[in-house]
């Protein structure tokens, strides 16, 4: 998904909710001349069953389930294809489309797959889907849609978010509070200098215990002189998983790179120089998380530290740093919602004890080597048309306009804007969408149940509390974790939106390079820190390499 083109506006969002409240159970409409007879189906849907098809990509079992049971509802069965996830996943949905046993309803990921397969996607807002699809549809807040603003070719199937989890209950003991609700919303609001200055507290506390004070968005908390019990399997900060590459860096770059979209929108289609002027600095921030979060890793016995030995220290895996933090060896784990949803279900004891804090990153900084172009100082350098020294008191040179998508300086102030704006909010994607096909053998079955799932209790119960997905049609406050969800609504803030997956060959080559080439080394050098840049920018398709000057004169 692309960040730039997917920033969602929950507040119209909550406020256009209200065009569907009388559509529980799928039989009320919009008032309007034409909705009474749809209407009137809906509440009497035919006596004769139907089979309905869909197509989902291979891991959609919690969604295939709920659709199955939903369709039961309306007297329709379902019969559910899987396939293969990721590239070839389009071409084998097209073939099924054209085949004999065509899906009425198929997944999406991305606005770029619904164009490439936009001959056989409703669009859901045109006449004669039914004035129901059609409110459904205009829900969907326009930077959500996919394909283009004025169309609706699918429906969000839901909304997860991702940041650090935290046992919330845990954290309070710890920090000498029994107010949990302030101090989640403290954990949310704080900067990154109070984030960091915790984890330096609490390694200290966790050695010897003392009357510590912590300040979290200015407010004081001070740890109990004795380690409460809840405490007691506490070893450490960071649940990290060293033995994954991909987890490593994993969704920390995804919101770095959403981050970098939404103040740049042109990057997704920059070339490796422009690509390099925003992402440099950017990188900055990205590798000041990184070297947080390694300097106070969690193994079983205790803190694991970067360093001369590290080597020699058996690797975690994602499981085992999952684990770490659900049996409280670890305070945080950088993960998303549906994680948490799953380890509450593998762990009972966490139920409702969950919560999501904001990725904290510290403020982006100009990298540590100031890479001029190849031309700088050179006899290359692009000249002016007069350098005779004539006429210089008269002609005073023009200060050169700055360019805020090229400048450094400005560069620079707009990510740290960014940056502080990001460490208050989650960051938010969408798990696909689900499209009617336009030549739906059961049309009106395919549309009831896409109703059925947005606009009934049950339907929205399923996707919270099964898909462990927030429902894009109406907030549902279910779970702590799905309230952190509703978070950027409550607080009238827009969520940022990330891209699901579109950096895994980056997380991949990133996290390789801090495995192999930083982690036996406790204190990096700036040798070290120009190396990591320069390779973060390589997996991120940017170059700081220029062939020459640029053809005319420099601005």
């Amino acid at each position: 998904m692309k960040a730039s083109n997917k920033r969602l506006a929950w507040a119209s969002l909550l406020l256009a909710a209200g065009l569907l409240c009388g559509c529980a159970g799928g039989t009320q409409a919009p008032q309007g001349a034409d909705t009474p007879p749809v209407r009137q189906q809906l509440a009497a849907p035919p006596t004769q069953a139907v089979e309905l098809r869909v197509f989902l990509p291979a891991g959609q079992t919690a969604l295939a389930t709920a659709l199955q049971r939903l369709a039961a509802a309306d007297g329709n069965t379902l019969k559910v294809q899987t396939t293969v996830t990721g590239s070839l996943y389009p071409s084998t949905l097209e073939a099924a489309l054209l085949g004999d046993e065509a899906p009425d309803l198929f997944w999406l990921e991305t606005d770029e797959e619904a164009t490439q397969l936009q001959t056989y996607t409703a669009n859901l807002l045109q006449e004669g889907q039914g004035p129901l699809v059609q409110a459904l549809a205009a829900l969907v807040p326009g930077a959500a849609r996919l394909v283009q603003e004025e169309a609706v070719y699918g429906l969000p199937v839901g909304w997860f978010a991702q940041g650090y989890l935290v046992n919330i209950e845990l954290l309070a003991a710890l920090l000498g509070t029994q107010n949990q609700g302030q101090l989640l919303r403290d954990l949310q609001a704080c900067s990154y200098a109070e984030w960091e200055q915790m984890m330096r507290t609490i390694e200290n506390y966790l050695a010897r215990p003392a009357a510590m004070q912590v300040q979290l968005a200015g407010a004081a908390y001070t740890m109990p002189v004795v380690r409460p019990a809840a405490a007691q399997p506490l070893r450490g900060i960071f649940a990290t998983p060293t033995g994954n590459a991909t987890a490593l860096c994993g969704n920390a770059l995804d919101a770095l790179y959403a981050l970098c979209l939404a103040e740049y929108p042109a990057l997704a289609q920059a070339d490796s120089q422009q690509k390099a002027a925003w992402l440099h600095p950017a990188l900055t921030s990205l590798l000041g998380l990184l070297e947080l979060e390694t300097t106070h890793m969690t193994q079983k016995n205790g803190t694991l530290r970067r360093g001369e030995g590290y080597s020699e220290q058996p690797t975690i895996s994602t499981q085992e740093a999952a684990a770490l933090f659900a049996e409280g060896t670890a305070l945080f784990y950088r993960a998303d919602s549906r994680e948490g949803h799953t380890l509450e279900a593998e762990y009972p004891a966490l139920e409702g004890r969950l919560a999501l804090v904001p990725i904290k990153l510290p403020a982006p900084t100009q990298p540590p080597e100031e890479d001029a172009p190849p031309w700088a100082g050179t006899d290359d350098a692009p000249q002016t048309d007069d350098d005779s020294g004539e006429n210089d008191e008269e002609e005073q040179p023009t200060a050169p306009e700055v360019d805020p998508d090229t400048d450094p300086d400005t560069i620079l102030q707009r990510l740290e804007a960014a940056v502080a704006q990001s460490n208050r909010r989650l960051w938010y994607a969408s798990d696909g969408y689900l499209c009617l096909n336009a030549n739906a053998q059961q049309m009106y079955a395919a549309q009831s149940l896409l109703l059925r799932l947005y606009t009934t209790q049950e339907g929205q119960a399923a996707l919270a509390d099964e898909v462990a997905l927030q429902p894009f049609s109406q907030a549902y406050p279910a779970a702590l974790l799905m309230q952190c969800v509703l978070q950027p609504a409550t607080a009238g803030q827009a969520p940022l939106p990330f891209g699901q997956g579109a950096n895994t060959a980056a997380q991949t080559q990133i996290g390789t390079h801090l495995q192999q080439q930083m982690m036996d080394t406790y204190t990096w050098s700036e040798e070290q820190r120009i190396e990591f840049l320069h390779d973060a920018l390589s997996a991120m398709g940017a170059s700081l390499a220029q062939e020459g000057p640029p053809e005319g004169d420099l601005d």
